[in-house]
Parts: structure tokens; C-alpha cells; sequence
């Protein structure tokens, strides 16, 4: 009735590594629409493949936004250290940074890809490029998809097309309008992990300029974990503002405080230093915040129009209080978020409503399987989303053995 046991829609790293996982009993096929594979696990990381991250696999959940508990028990199950030995019983070897994010050893993304494709190989799946999709039909107890080429057959169907972000990849969310025929429920994407251009930009000359663990307010929440913010001549990047991008719009107001500590304990230690010193205001400030970039203060009290060569001692109080408050609560106005073409995934896709999140398989189509930034899912930088990719392939090819098995 049907040629393949299973078909998978879209050679990226949640397709080929599910691919992957499937043992010679199960015939697969991976159908890409692009001329080459993986294009965006070859471009991770700067080309050097982030693949996961090396914390306490419980801290997980808290990467990817409001649905990483939905995700709980696919990321527990296949955990970051049961990826790590899948690499190492493969013979790549890895290192794992300071900062716990883990790389192949070599620093190139395509011995990761070559790992999982000597995988597949070995189990024999076959994958064709340049298939575009023209149409998905679900007949009784298979799946039949249309490619500019010909129709094919199976018994199971995985959707592993990716996001939206850089499309020059091939990622474009091309297969939406097919599964909005399947009637799969569908959340509208969004640019995640991107820089935001900011309004009436006063940092200009500051890009490149970046400021370690500094603590973010979106709309009065202040309680997004700190993380270093990147000074661009547009607006602001870095993971402070990449790994919550999800949640900021334009028009939204974004604010730093660059020190631990808060506005009463500077202003009551300013006042017992000031009146003892002949600096100027501009040598005592940058003395005073020696953690911050001298550039940053400079700006900022130029930009106070606060004169940087009087001596802090003639400092009035209305003016420290105008510093202070630069200092721990520099507020921005969102312009926009940059594009899907500087964004590295996208928020939303299929909704984890319309999958069962122990095994994703959709509740109105048996057999039917989303992966990846296909679904709804989006993490921080550091790996997380790689990971993903990966947790969720091995789930949806276990579940696809299992029943393989049932009915034999």
C-alpha cells in the first residue's frame, strides 16, 4: 500500500537526526525542498555548532519561555547528557566551555552533521533534495505526499520543516498552508533570539561596546535573569536581549540598571565620597563604576548635558540624582524588532495544544509527528533549541519503533 514506513518533510536537525534513530527494519525517506541539507545546524554557533548545554537538565524548562514546562518530559527523557554520549559513542569528540555550552572538539558544525549522517547511512534512510511539497493527503491508513516530482507513500508522517528564520536557509514556512488544509492548529510567528533597534538611539557610538550582567525591565517586569547586553548602532543585542526577545513589541519600554547595587545605597555612598575628592565628575563616575565601559559613562553625562569637567564636588543634587538613575534605570523605547533574516529561530508555529507532548503526534491525524521549530517551541542562546531539535526527533522515532513493533 504504501513504499515507506516512514516519510520525513524536511532535512534539517530534527529531521535527519529522527532519521537517524530509526534501525534497517524501518524504511525512510527524508524529502527536502532545498538543494542542500542542514544549512541551518551548519551555520549554528558561527559555523562551530553549539549542540547543547552541560547545566542540570531541570534548569531546562526555564529556556524556553512560557511553554518549557509543556516540554518537560521530552527534555528529561532525552536529555542534553543522553546527546552528549550519542556523539561521543559515535567518535565526535566534544568539549564543553566554561559557560557549559557544548561544542564538537574540532569547532565545526560539519562533523555534527556528518555524525548524524553516518548514522543514517547506516541504517539506511534515503534522502532526496529538491522536493518541494505540493500537497499533503491523508488516505485512510497512510499519508500520500505530492512533490514537483512524484507521490509518495507511508504509514507514518513527520514534519520537521523548521521556522521562518534565516529564510536564505530555506526555512519559509512554506508548508503552512498544507496543514492548514490538515486543519493543524496554527500559533502566528514572531521573531526570537534578534537584536531591537531602539528609538532616538543615543549609544551610536558605543557599537560593540558590551556590558556584562546587567539587569533588564520590560514594561515594569524585572524579573528576566540577568545576562550581558551588546551596544549595536541600531539598538541593543547580546543575551539580555536575545533570550528575551520573545516577549518584547515595538513600542515597548526596555531598561538597565548596569550595578548590583540599587539607587539608595549608590546615592547614600556618592554623598560620603563626593565632597572628599578634586576629581571632576566625569573622572570620579568613571572611577566610581570601574566595572562599567568608560566610553558608556562618558556618553551618558554628555548626554545629561552635565558638565564633565567640573569637580563632582560642585555636583548638585539634582544632577547625581539625574546619574543614579542612568545608571540603574536607563529606559529605551522599542522601534522594532530586527527581521526574520537577523532572527535565529521563531516564535510559534503548530500548537503544542494540537499535540500530545508525550510522543507529538497530532491529535487529529494518527501517525502524524511535528519536530522542531516547526512546533511552538523556542529557546534561549546556549543551545537550547538545538537540543530540542534533537530531543524531539528521538521521541517521535521512538514512538514510531514502538509501534512498529506492536504490529509485527
Amino acid at each position: 500500500m504504501y513504499e515507506y514506513d516512514v516519510i520525513i518533510i524536511g532535512a534539517g536537525a530534527s529531521g535527519l537526526f529522527c532519521a537517524s534513530q530509526f534501525d534497517q527494519q524501518i524504511k525512510c525517506l527524508v524529502l527536502e525542498h532545498s538543494n542542500a541539507i542542514a544549512k541551518k545546524l551548519l551555520l549554528s554557533g558561527q559555523g562551530q555548532c553549539n549542540f547543547t548545554n552541560a547545566i542540570d537538565i531541570k534548569k531546562f524548562i526555564h529556556h524556553y519561555g512560557d511553554n518549557g514546562k509543556r516540554i518537560r518530559s521530552i527534555l528529561y527523557k532525552y536529555h542534553n547528557k543522553k546527546i552528549i554520549n550519542y556523539f561521543k559513542e559515535n567518535e565526535l569528540d566534544i568539549v564543553i566551555r566554561d559557560d557549559l555550552k557544548v561544542f564538537p572538539k574540532s569547532l565545526k558544525a560539519q562533523d555534527v552533521l556528518t555524525t548524524i549522517l553516518t548514522t543514517a547511512k547506516n541504517q539506511q534512510v534515503e534522502i532526496k533534495k529538491e522536493e518541494v511539497i505540493q500537497n499533503i493527503d491523508h488516505l485512510d491508513s497512510y499519508y500520500q505526499v505530492t512533490t514537483n516530482s512524484k507521490k509518495f507513500k507511508s504509514k507514518y508522517l513527520v514534519i520537521a520543516t523548521g521556522g521562518c528564520s534565516y529564510p536564505i536557509t530555506g526555512s519559509d514556512d512554506s508548508i503552512v498552508p498544507l496543514l492548514k488544509k490538515l486543519n493543524i492548529a496554527w500559533v502566528n510567528r514572531k521573531q526570537a533570539l534578534v537584536p531591537i533597534y531602539i528609538k532616538n538611539h543615543s549609544y551610536k557610538t558605543l557599537s560593540g561596546i558590551s556590558i556584562k550582567n546587567i539587569q533588564m525591565t520590560l514594561n515594569g517586569k524585572s524579573d528576566y535573569p540577568k545576562a550581558d547586553l551588546l551596544i549595536t548602532h541600531f539598538g541593543f543585542s547580546g543575551p539580555v536581549i536575545l533570550n528575551n526577545s520573545r516577549d518584547i513589541e515595538k513600542g515597548d519600554q526596555v531598561c538597565f540598571n548596569y550595578v548590583s547595587k540599587n539607587k539608595e545605597e549608590i546615592r547614600q555612598d556618592l554623598k560620603s565620597q563626593i565632597h572628599t575628592t578634586k576629581k571632576t565628575i566625569l573622572q570620579f563616575f568613571q572611577q566610581y563604576f570601574n566595572d562599567l565601559p568608560k566610553r558608556l559613562i562618558e556618553v551618558m553625562i554628555k548626554d545629561l548635558k552635565i558638565d564633565a569637567v567640573k569637580k563632582v564636588a560642585n555636583l548638585s543634587n539634582k544632577e547625581l540624582d539625574m546619574i543614579i538613575n542612568r545608571i540603574t534605570n536607563d529606559s529605551f523605547v522599542v522601534e522594532k524588532l530586527a527581521g526574520f533574516t537577523m532572527a535565529m529561530v521563531s516564535k510559534g508555529g503548530v500548537s503544542l495544544d494540537d499535540v500530545n507532548l508525550k510522543n507529538l503526534e497530532s491529535k487529529k491525524h494518527p501517525n502524524l509527528y511535528f519536530i522542531g521549530e516547526v512546533l511552538d517551541v523556542d529557546g534561549d542562546t546556549g543551545g537550547f533549541n538545538i537540543q530540542f531539535a534533537f530531543s524531539s526527533g528521538w521521541v517521535v522515532s521512538d514512538d514510531i519503533k514502538a509501534k512498529q513493533a506492536a504490529d509485527a
